[in-house]
Order: structure tokens, then sequence, then C-alpha cells
């Protein structure tokens, strides 16, 4: 079999594997030439299941929100178009919230995209480089006008998300085993994922804190940082803001 046939049916292959109604290849055949579409189909089913539940772990929330069968539909649409680019699955579903936003049996959760945004962004805090954080007495130290010269390194497990719906507070109700409640607010929200002394931490922030955190991570210095949360928010407090990045482990570095 040459090179090219050899990788066209390897294409072939992955792509029926993860479509649940196409026939089994004919190539796939037992040792007498006979197919083989029992074996294969159970070998699909597995490889659906095993997927399937990955996503699951990834995205409880999302699962809660929409139920069991329906996430489970939504997954099988999902793997249709989406391998996993590596071997550690946990972190599997980059692609799942912007495939919610065009996924019409979803247009009804119109928040579901960004929820299950921040769920993703959870794991990839989780499994964020180790580093140190500027302490409390180190930014103590600085003078306030050299402060706001500074830029800042953000923390590698660092995430920032940005909703118009009240995203964090739907993550938050579903934490518990409990009936969730709904946010008394609906009103638009962001988050700041970090993970201080290794623990993942969700904080709910507001969108000027979000400009902050956005800009700063562009390599602004703070008074940069700070003017763009002050257009967003004329109440903005700095002060505040920089005692939760200290607080949050979110600040690896600050420097000239």
């Amino acid at each position: 079999m040459s090179a090219v046939n050899w990788a066209r049916q390897q294409q072939v292959f992955a792509t029926v594997l993860l479509d649940a109604d196409a026939p089994t290849p004919e190539f796939l055949r037992a040792r007498d030439g006979a197919l083989l579409p029992s074996r294969f189909d159970v070998y699909r089913n597995n490889v659906h299941a095993s997927l399937t539940d990955a996503l699951r772990a990834v995205f409880p929330v999302t699962t809660r929100l929409v139920g069991e069968e329906f996430f489970r539909a939504l997954a099988r649409e999902f793997l249709r178009h989406n391998l996993p680019r590596g071997a550690a699955l946990h972190d599997y579903g980059a692609d799942l919230p912007d495939f919610i936003r065009g996924h019409a049996p979803a247009a009804e959760l119109p928040y579901l995209a960004d929820v299950a945004a921040l769920e993703h962004a959870w794991w990839q805090a989780y499994g964020a480089a180790e580093a140190p954080a500027v302490s409390l007495a180190e930014l103590a130290a600085i003078d306030g006008e050299q402060l706001l010269a500074l830029r800042a390194r953000l923390h590698p497990a660092v995430r920032m998300l940005n909703s118009v719906h009240p995203m964090h507070g739907i993550w938050f109700a579903h934490q518990a085993d409990d009936e969730p409640v709904a946010p008394e607010s609906w009103q638009a929200e962001a988050a700041l994922i970090t993970r201080p002394d290794a623990t993942v931490q969700v904080r709910g922030i507001t969108p000027a804190a979000h400009a902050f955190f956005v800009t700063l991570g562009a390599d602004a210095t703070l008074e940069s940082a700070a003017s763009a949360a002050l257009e967003l928010d004329p109440a903005f407090d700095l002060g505040a803001t920089l005692l939760l990045a200290i607080q949050a482990g979110a600040i690896q570095e600050l420097y000239p």
C-alpha cells in the first residue's frame, strides 16, 4: 500500500470513527476477508463514550444546566468535527464553548457558552505551570508613584473572562449539590481564575477590573491598565483591585 493510500485510509477511519451513523469502512476486514461492522461499532461506541465522559468531567456545570441527555447529544455532534489534540483528555473541549454558540438547540440558553468557557478556563488554570507570586509585603515596599510606572507579569495560571451574562453567578450557584439558586441580578459579569497554593479559585470581578487585568497582561503599565478600567467605570478602585490580585496570586512579577 502506498503512503498516499495509507494516509487516506487513516483520514477515513478517523472521520467515520466520530460519526455514529457512518458505515464501516470497506477496507476494514478480518483475515478471511469479511467486513468487521460489529467489532468496529463496539470500538466506535467505546471511543464516543470515553470522549463524552471526558467532556462531562471538564464541563460539569454545563452538563447540569442542560441535562444529561441534552449534553450527550451535544457531545455527539461536537465529536463529529473535533478530535482530541493530545493525550490529556482532561483538557479536551477547548472548542466546545464556540461550538455551543453556533449550536441551534442551545440558543435558548444564551449564557451557556460563557459558562462552558469559564469551566474550560478552570482546567487551563489547573494545568498551568508553577511560578512564584508577588506578596503583599513586596507590593507594600514599592513607592506609590513608582508603582504606577511598573508593568506586571501575570501568573501562568491566570485566566480572565468577560460576559454580558451573570456567568460567574451561574457557575457559582452550581458548585454544591443543592438545588441552584438563580443570581439575584441578571447583569454582565467577569471572572478571574487563579491558582494560589495549588488550588484553583474563581472570583467574580467587575468588567472594569477585567479590563484592568487584560490591559496589564498586554505589557502595559499599572497606570495605563487603571486608565482602561476607569474608562469603563469611573468608580474603579485600583488599590482594592491590586489587593485582590495579590490575594489571588495573580501577579508573578512587577518590573520597570
